[in-house]
Formats: C-alpha cells, sequence, structure tokens
C-alpha cells in the first residue's frame, strides 16, 4: 500500500494536475499525497535514520548532512527567520529522500518506479506540445517567448521554447527531465522481454527527442549528449563505442541544429551565466566555509540565481554544503562507473541490466546541473535517488562490496569537492569578459 501511494505521490510530482486541470487548480494535492505516505511509511521513514542504514548508505548521510548546513548558512549571519524557512524547504526533501528509499526496495518496485516516471514525463510531454500546437488550452503549458539572433540576417527575433508547468516552467528545467525520460525509455525499449513493446517505447524516445529540440536548450543537449556517450562506453567498452559515437553525435548535432547545438560561452546567454557564476563566486570568496545562506543567490547577482547548481549550493551553502551535495554525484557515478569491472558478479539480470543507464541518466543529470540551479528540488533527489536504491540492492548481494562511510572515504568526498568548486572558479575567470557580456 506505501509504494502504491508513493507512485501517485510522484504522479503529481510530474504531472502537476493542480496546475494543469481546471478542476484540480489550485488543490494542495502534493501535500495531501505526502501526508498520506508519510501515515502509510512511517516506520519505513524512521528506519532510514537507523545508525547502520547512514554508514552503509553514504549517499543518504550527504542528503540529511544538507539540512544542518542549510541551516548552518544562516545561524551564522544571525538570520533566524531565515532559518526556520530553510528548515521547512529542506526537510520536504529529505521526507521525500526518506519515502524514496524507505518503500523502493526490492527490484520489482525500482523497475515499476522507473517504469511509472517514465509514463507520467510522457503524459506531461503530450500535454504539452499538445499545447505548443494550439491543439488544446491550457494556460500553465504555454510555450515560453524568447528572444534570439538569425545568423544569417543578424536581426532579432522571437522564438517559441517548449516548458511544462511548476518546477518545470522553464525550457532548461523541462530540457532536464526529458533527457532523463529518453535515457530511461531506451532502457524498456532494449528490454529483451518487451520485444512487443518495442513500437511504442522507441515512439516516447521520438517524442522526447522531439521535445527535446523545441526547448531549444543547451544545457539540456550537452546532457543528452553526455548521458548517450557514457551508455554507449559503459554498456559496450570503449572500443566498441567509438565508432558508435563517431556516427551519432554529428547525427545528433544535426537533429538537434540550431540553439541547443551553440555552445559558446563567450557571448549570449552563456557569457551572461558565466558573469553570474561570478557575482556567485566573489561572494564565496568572502564566506566560503558555511556560505551566503540558502535562497540568497539573487541578492548578489541582480536578482536572478546562478543558472548552475554546483556554483549555487557552494556560493549559498559554503564549502560544507557544497560538499554534501557534490558528494550525491559523485558516489553515484563513480560506484556505477566502477561496477563495470564486476558486471559478472551480480547476479540478477535485472540489476545487471540496469547499471548503464543509471550511469548515463546520473551523469545527464550532472550536467544539466552546469546550467540550471536546481538542488533543492525534489525531482533531483529522485535521479540520485534511483542509484542510491541500485546500491541497496546490490549490497545484499555477499559478492559485491559496497561503498560505505568512513574517514577516507569521507576524505575523497571533500576532495572531490574542492576539485570541482576550483575548477569551477578557474574556468570562470578564463572565460569572463570584463566589463561586458
Amino acid at each position: 500500500m506505501s509504494f502504491f501511494f508513493f507512485i501517485i505521490l510522484n504522479a503529481i510530482i510530474f504531472i502537476r494536475p493542480a496546475e494543469v486541470f481546471e478542476p484540480f487548480y489550485g488543490m494542495p494535492l502534493y501535500n495531501i499525497g505526502v501526508v498520506i505516505c508519510f501515515v502509510v511509511s512511517l516506520p519505513n521513514i524512521l528506519a532510514q535514520f537507523a545508525t547502520e542504514k547512514i554508514v552503509t548508505r553514504p549517499m543518504s548521510a550527504c542528503v540529511f548532512a544538507l539540512l544542518p548546513a542549510t541551516i548552518l548558512s544562516h545561524v551564522v549571519h544571525g538570520d533566524w527567520s531565515a532559518v526556520i524557512q530553510s528548515i521547512d524547504d529542506f526537510s520536504r526533501l529529505v521526507l521525500y529522500w526518506t519515502l524514496l528509499l524507505g518503500t523502493v526496495t526490492t527490484v520489482g518496485r525500482l523497475r515499476s518506479l522507473i517504469f511509472w516516471v517514465t509514463i507520467f514525463i510522457g503524459v506531461t510531454t503530450l500535454l504539452c506540445l499538445l499545447q505548443y500546437y494550439d491543439i488544446v488550452d491550457i494556460p500553465m503549458l504555454k510555450p515560453m517567448r524568447d528572444g534570439d539572433v538569425d545568423k544569417q540576417t543578424g536581426e532579432s527575433v522571437e522564438i517559441l521554447r517548449l516548458q511544462a508547468s511548476g518546477i518545470f516552467n522553464n525550457p532548461n528545467a523541462f530540457s532536464r527531465i526529458l533527457t532523463i525520460a529518453m535515457l530511461l525509455s531506451f532502457y524498456w525499449m532494449t528490454d529483451p522481454n518487451l520485444r512487443m513493446a518495442f513500437p511504442f517505447w522507441a515512439g516516447m524516445v521520438g517524442m522526447f527527442g522531439y521535445a527535446q529540440f523545441l526547448t531549444k536548450s543547451r544545457g539540456g543537449f550537452m546532457g543528452l549528449v553526455l548521458g548517450v556517450g557514457l551508455l554507449f562506453v559503459s554498456r559496450f567498452g570503449v572500443k566498441r563505442s567509438l565508432p558508435l559515437l563517431a556516427i551519432g553525435l554529428p547525427v545528433m548535432l544535426v537533429l538537434f541544429g540550431g540553439r541547443s547545438t551553440e555552445l559558446s560561452a563567450g557571448e549570449g546567454t552563456g557569457q551572461q551565466r558565466i558573469q553570474l557564476w561570478d557575482a556567485g563566486i566573489d561572494e564565496f570568496k568572502t564566506t566560503p566555509i558555511f556560505g551566503i545562506g540558502m535562497n540568497n543567490y539573487p541578492e548578489v547577482a541582480g536578482g536572478y540565481v546562478a543558472h548552475n547548481s554546483f556554483v549555487h549550493i557552494f556560493v549559498e551553502l559554503g564549502i560544507v554544503g557544497g560538499t554534501f551535495y557534490t558528494g550525491c554525484f559523485f558516489i553515484a557515478i563513480s560506484t556505477l562507473w566502477n561496477l563495470r569491472k564486476v558486471t559478472d558478479d551480480i547476479e540478477d539480470p535485472q540489476l545487471r541490466r540496469l547499471r548503464p543507464f543509471l550511469l548515463a541518466v546520473v551523469s545527464a543529470e550532472a550536467a544539466g546541473m552546469m546550467s540550471i540551479s536546481r538542488c533543492y528540488v525534489i525531482p533531483t533527489y529522485l535521479i540520485l535517488g534511483l542509484p542510491a536504491i541500485y546500491f541497496s540492492l546490490l549490497a545484499e548481494d555477499s559478492k559485491i562490496t559496497m561503498p560505505q562511510l568512513s574517514g577516507r572515504f569521507a576524505g575523497r568526498i571533500f576532495a572531490v569537492s574542492l576539485l570541482v568548486i576550483f575548477g569551477l572558479i578557474v574556468y570562470v575567470k578564463f572565460q569572463i569578459r570584463r566589463g561586458g557580456s
């Protein structure tokens, strides 16, 4: 029963009926859903805070540690009202995380969750496409009207960019989820047990790909390229993947040609984002340990967020919070990559087949995070939670040794986080154009 209600909760998150379907306008569906899930899953939630669970699940340790990091980011500045707000905001993410790991406890449930999330994103994508072509009238799904420059004439033109509602009410945010759905559709499309469903999932890949093209998002395209590339390399090996990538990359550049493939950081929106990163990094240098405070980035960047989740969280939560956030991605990606060496020791065929797809999904998410600030939203932690669940299921197999929380492992996470923020600072230094955009 708890898993059923958790799936319904994810339908509310991704389809967003309270914003899309008129009979549900304004209804607190998510709050109702999360309360029901909390009540029916309370024992599973409490179990996630057991010392043994935290030690054997370092990603959970990082997520839980982010809550005090958000609190400290305001305490050091004496902003007590913001402390209350940060507790309210981030505790919702911690609650979702505990529901996720406490409810999805079998391989069958993990596959079921992946299936339904893909379907829910598909429903939203279909509605957005219908709105894009004025077949339906859903105000919250209207495409964004954005400005661009015609490369041939040099004149300013208006373009339509596909977007969804709520936390996806931005082409870049929506494109990130479309990339994830596309990669998950590849997983189902290549399932040898679902050959009869191949046309359906191939169609889903096409729909997500076309919608991705209509978002005209550079960050979404970069995430897709990285995800597909790692999927090939992880599944087939480097040598066998090179010919596939040599053919696939030019094809992707042609199919997504236009704004999505114009990746220069020297001009236009690319340089504008570098300027936003630089504004935050200047503040980071003054308060590097605990940051300037959760949700305070717009105060130092002219009302804008960083448009880079890693810059955003390092600036707001300092090295402390930035390390925990970066640690989640590091643990997920490095562990999934290293597991390729012991693939034959993974006894469950479903877990064995799922590994390269999860690597592609989390890597694409990390790439997408480089162009958008989404460090405090539930979908980010759902995507990170998938490998966390995967590792827990693998740990039940005595042949597989999974990373556990230790001083040495924590030191590796800290070192990686320092490399990330240092790399971002160096990148900004060499890319920024002072005195203009």
